[in-house]
Parts: C-alpha cells; structure tokens; sequence
C-alpha cells in the first residue's frame, strides 16, 4: 500500500530516496501540513487588571491609556478593576492575571530583588516571582550579589537590573513623589516631614519655641484595610505597613539606609564570612504588650515560623510569602538564654545577612496557635485576621471600627519610653523618649478632598496614606493645610504572567513595554509628581548608568507621533519579532498569516 499507514523496509527506503518516494509520500507529507493548521491562529486577547478610581485614580488611568494602544496595535484588550485586596490576591496568592498595573510597595534593599525574580520562588506566593520568570542569567546574578560584596556585588546588582530590564517580566512605568497634607499649624511649631515611613512618627515632635499640648495625633487613612485586618504576615494588602510597624517592632531597622540595632542591643559576626552567624543580644526587659516577657526564644520562633507557618505540620513547608526575602536568608535560629540568639545564615554576604534583622518579631505563645493547615500552601496564620494584635512596638492596640477607625496607645513599657532610664546608643538615640503623644487615632476617610477638608476643619491632623496628584492643588490653594512632598521607593509597575502565552516571550513582553509613554504618564497622569524610571531602585547607586532615565525607556522609545502613538509603528514591532496579522488588522497568537 502507499497509504500513509503503509510499512517501508529498509531497502525500499533507502533505494526511494529519489523523486518516486518523494511523490509516493506525498499525501502523508499534505495530511501532516493539514493536521498542522487545523488550530487556526486566533487573535492575541489580553486582560488588564487594575484598581478602580476610588483607589488609585493613576492605576486605572495608566490602565485604560494601555488597553486603548493594545487594540489599536489588533491585541483584544479588556480592563477589569479589582479592589485592591482582590487584585493583590489574584496576582500574589492565585496567578491569575494576563496583566496588572499598580503601585509597587517599592524595592529598597537590593536582595529583595532576589525572591521577586529567582526562579526559585516561581511556585511561591507573594511577591516571590509572581510573575513566573525562569531565566538562568539572571538566577545566577541574582544568587551572585547574595554571596559578594563590595565592587563584586555591586557589578552583580547592576547586571542583574540589566538582566531585568531586558526579559521584561514586568515594566517600571514612573516613580511617583509620595505626597502627604498636614495642618499648617502643626507643621509650623511641629517637626513634620511626612509618614511615609514607620520612624516618621517619631520624628514628629515640638520645635524647641513649641510647647508638647500634642496628646493625640489625628491621622486619616484612604485605606480601610487596617481597621479590619491587623496580620502583618498576610501579602493582600499595601497601604498599612506603617502602622502595623508601630505596632510590632524589629530586631533591627533600616535607618538612614543601614539596618541597625533595634530591639536588639547588639549583633557579633562569628569568623565564618561564606555562610554567616550572628549572636544577637537582645536589650534587657523587653515585653510584649500583653505583659509577657519578650525572649530571644521569640526571635528563634520567629524566623522558623515565618520558614514554614506549619512549623512541621505539612508534608513540605508553607513559608510566610511576606518576609519571605528575609526568612529566605536564615539556616537555623537557636536561642541560648533569655537575651541572646544564635542566626546561622544560607550563604550570603554579611551585608545581605543583616537585613533578615527587618522581620516584625511575633510572640510565640500568640502565634504558635495559628499553624493549622487549612489548604495545601495555606495555614491559619495566613488568614487570621488578627484583629487583637500583640507586639511590642511603640504603640500598642487599643481598639478599632472595621471600615472607620482605629485607635493606639504609646507603650509606656518600650525601651525608648522616658520611664525606661538606659543609654542608647546612636543613631537610635535621636528617637530616646519615644513618641511626642500618647494617642494615634485613625479616621479612614473616602477620598483625599475629604482627608484634606477634614484638616482645614480642625478634624484631622496629618494625612497617613499617600495624596493622588489630583488632590494637590486643593493643598496648595488651602489657607490652613500644607503639602508635603517627599522622595518614594515605590514605582508603579505594570506585571506579566510570564506563564501564559504569548506573555512567555520576552520579545513579546519588550514590545508590550514600549507602549507605556512614560515621560507623558509622569506628567500628565501625575501632574509631574513623579520621575519616569527603568528599574525598581530608581536613584539608587546601584543603578547602572546605562538605565537611568535620559528621556527614552531602556527596552526603546514610545513610538510617537506628534505625542500620540503612531499606530503603524507600534504595529511594526510587532511584525519585526515575527508576529503577523490577519486582513481585519488582528493580531495573531501564532507566527503566522
């Protein structure tokens, strides 16, 4: 038979080598071609999921400005608005998106770097690789800037942006200015720069010709999340970072860009630099604010909790996904007495090491009731909405009205407290004393007009959420309340699901990153409150050169025309990475017309 289900010997295969076999196989050979263009190629759709208005107003304006070029260029785009809690778990918690565009909580620690893009975390939850990137390159520079210092680790930061910026697993779009109002009046007898960090709270005291009439500090939120949600381990949620830090302090904070003793008193380096260990010695009579003894045996707990909130009750480990930078630093955690703690590390750099130091300490006799498994990957801790939190920061939880307010007290007991007589040592001693009030009161307020009105009527304080753009002129124009205007780590960021095609393709995922104008985005969908950016770490030193910003993105200009996109140009970068279209202008999913 000559069918294609005929048998061939060999003798006939190699004597029909000619044009005979050639014809005699060509209806198997038209069969195969058939067989291979039944799936037709269909047009490239695409989802964009983003924050509504009444969030984040850049979020979705920066969204639909992309939907719009994506189907001008023959991509079906479609938005869909999440709130943010939503967005946050269909992107960290479940993968499931095309695209996001949102404020990133910003990168300030380049090692941070290292779980959002390993491919180690790529079955993580968090923000450990939530954008599936597998890219070997990168692994290495990424594993290489853990291990080095000095020079070695700088040049291995700077190739790891570079790496970044080339695959494109996500795009930095701007860097927004953080943007805050405060009463005029307290910021003139009254030391305030903004809240942007945790610490901003302590900075806020009396001038020297102010007297201390401050007891309570009256603070409007945007955000509603913290008034019913209190975990500081749960990843769902941005904007409350600051006031659960208040509420659970550190073994050390990042002051002035250094990670220095906190709750700890001190820190020594055993003589093993490749894989490190650290004795920690805590200060003396440190409590939680339920009245129990804080002990190094909570810092040993802490960082085996945060490795696998099971703690051993799973088959494998259910690592905390926030920290999860920082815990993936740590070998072995022992306490040896009351005050001291042994840190052995994964192999890394001393500097690297030290920023494990930055994780909340959590009590063990709240938190070693939270390790039930409820689902693979999931356990009690990771959903507790932790509504009667106790930590042992400088401010202790006094009550809350889920959706309205929520209230703090300062803990006398801290060891910053005025009624704890102790040196401190520098530069923690500028903070000596604690906070200048007794009381922090949050009002959560539906928009920053409201937040800035509330201020002009004597009601509100100081805003503690980030300003949008809009609401500045309202500021400025105000009599009675001040703008202030402050340098961010955060970026907003437009994500790719490098798990789904054609996302998978980096060329792909370059042209979709030079549709974002982002010299027009800084300005008009920021009022120029924002800088156009490369890569996370924006005005860092560890910014190469070659991706700073000098007015066209690193992966290539917008393509422009007369401050528009040019469409057919768009559509040719398209073509050159061997894409095609059908007649109806529909970009097609396959390499193929």
């Amino acid at each position: 038979m000559n069918g294609c289900g005929s048998s061939i010997g060999r003798r006939e295969l190699l004597a029909g080598l000619g044009t005979a076999a050639a014809a005699g196989s060509a209806g198997c050979i038209t069969d195969l071609w058939a067989s291979s263009a039944r799936d037709a190629p269909q047009q490239i759709s695409l989802n964009v999921k983003t924050l509504p208005t009444d969030a984040d107003t850049p979020s979705i304006i920066i969204a639909r400005q992309f939907a719009e070029r994506l189907q001008e260029v023959g991509i079906n785009a479609t938005i869909e608005p999440k709130s943010e809690v939503e967005l946050l778990r269909d992107v960290l918690l479940n993968r499931e998106f095309d695209i996001f565009v949102t404020r990133h909580p910003g990168i300030e620690n380049p090692d941070e770097l290292y779980s959002t893009l390993h491919s180690l975390f790529v079955e993580e939850q968090g923000w450990q690789n939530p954008f599936g990137l597998t890219n070997v390159t990168l692994d290495k520079q990424l594993q290489r800037q853990r291990t080095s210092s000095g020079r070695t680790r700088d040049a291995s930061i700077k190739n790891a942006l570079r790496t970044t910026v080339s695959v494109q697993p996500f795009s930095v779009l701007t860097c927004p200015e953080h943007l805050t109002a405060v009463d005029i009046e307290l910021a003139t007898t009254w030391n305030v720069t903004s809240l942007k960090t945790m610490l901003d709270y302590l900075r806020i005291r009396p001038k020297e010709t102010a007297s201390n009439d401050l007891d309570t500090l009256r603070v409007a939120l945007l955000n509603s999340e913290v008034t019913k949600n209190r975990n500081p381990i749960a990843v769902e949620y941005h904007d409350r970072n600051n006031v659960l830090g208040l509420i659970y302090d550190q073994i050390g904070r990042r002051i002035d860009g250094d990670v220095e003793p906190w709750l700890a008193h001190s820190w020594m380096w055993l003589d093993n630099r490749d894989t490190p260990t650290a004795i920690v010695r805590l200060r003396e009579d440190l409590t939680w604010h339920d009245g129990e003894a804080l002990t190094a045996d909570d810092v040993a707990f802490t960082f085996e909790f945060l490795s696998d909130t099971s703690m051993g009750g799973s088959n494998g480990t259910v690592p905390a996904p926030k920290f999860r930078s920082q815990s993936s630093l740590v070998a072995n955690a022992e306490a040896l007495s009351d005050t001291r703690c042994r840190i052995e590390f994964e192999p890394s750099s001393r500097e690297v090491a030290a920023t494990a130091f930055t994780v909340p300490v959590l009590p063990r006799h709240v938190w070693s009731e939270e390790t039930e498994l409820i689902q693979e990957y999931l356990t009690q801790a990771m959903v507790d909405e932790n509504r009667q939190p106790v930590g042992s920061g400088m401010f202790a939880f006094d009550s809350a009205t889920a959706g309205e307010q929520l209230t703090l007290q300062s803990f006398d007991d801290h060891f910053l407290s005025q009624e704890r007589e102790q040196d401190l040592e520098p530069p923690v001693e500028q903070f000596a004393g604690g906070p200048a009030y007794d009381t922090l009161e949050y009002i959560v307020t539906p928009s920053g007009a409201a937040a800035i009105e509330l201020i002009e009527n004597d009601e509100m304080d100081i805003v503690g959420s980030t300003l949008d753009p809009e609401d500045a002129p309202r500021a400025n124009k105000s009599d009675s309340v001040r703008l202030l205007t402050d340098s961010s780590s955060e970026f907003y960021i437009a994500g790719f699901n490098a798990r789904r095609s054609p996302l998978t393709n980096p060329h792909f995922r370059r042209c979709l990153a030079r549709l974002f104008d982002r010299e027009q985005i800084a300005e008009d969908v920021f009022d120029g409150y924002a800088t156009p950016a490369n890569t996370p770490l924006h005005g860092t030193e560890y910014v190469p050169s070659d991706l700073e910003w000098n007015g066209e993105s690193a992966v290539g200009a917008f393509p422009s025309e007369n401050g528009d996109m040019d469409v057919e140009a768009a559509k040719q970068l398209f073509l050159d990475k061997g894409y095609r279209y059908s007649d109806d202008g529909e970009l097609l999913s396959q390499g193929q017309s």
